[in-house]
């Protein structure tokens, strides 16, 4: 639930800053802003209302037929760039099914980076790395940390998810706080 709230919440709220000072000087560029927030709000919510049907009635096929995968990631990085995040992503290797757990946590992993950068950095970049390995898939975020920020920040949730979704799947976790902020996750492909 923290992955669905926290990312969309912290884009709307990014997206409603910038259209607010942007709406002053180019009113179509605040219609199209607008249109991007209600756009984010409405795809939030049907994700919400995915995940309250599973705890309400137990049955998690409507979030698996809807949970994001591994071929949403473009559209979750064009998202970021729009909330004025500038994100260099890197494929190495080929990219292969996963199952459907995996597939979400690799997304939601990346959601998670995403929002971190833009709510606790202070900096507007990330560098963002995928390496599908022949037995693991090896997820690399890193950003600069500005003046005035440090790390932790924020209540941790968001590392704790990373950590427990990673650890779901027998994989690992890495952090690492020296010259900015850097995640590194490996997901075993089976």
């Amino acid at each position: 639930m923290h992955d669905i709230v926290a990312h969309s919440l912290t884009a709307i709220i990014v997206q409603a800053d910038g259209g607010r000072y942007i709406g002053k000087q180019n009113p179509e560029k605040a219609v199209e802003t607008l249109n991007t927030i209600a756009s984010m709000a409405r795809e939030s919510l049907e994700q919400m209302r995915g995940l309250l049907s599973v705890l309400r009635d137990g049955d998690d096929e409507d979030i698996r037929t809807s949970a994001p995968g591994t071929d949403a990631i473009p559209q979750l990085i064009s998202e970021a760039r729009a909330n004025g995040l500038q994100v260099d992503y890197l494929v190495q290797g080929t990219p292969y099914p996963l199952d459907s757990t995996r597939e979400l946590t690799v997304y939601r992993i990346l959601q998670e980076c995403l929002t971190n950068a833009i709510r606790h950095s202070g900096s507007d970049h990330v560098q963002l790395d995928i390496t599908w390995g022949a037995n693991e898939v090896v997820i690399r975020a890193h950003n600069q940390v500005t003046d005035g920020h440090s790390w932790p920040r924020g209540t941790g949730r968001g590392i704790t998810g990373i950590r427990e979704r990673t650890e779901l799947h027998g994989g690992g976790i890495d952090i690492n706080n020296q010259n900015g902020f850097t995640v590194t996750v490996r997901i075993p492909r089976k």
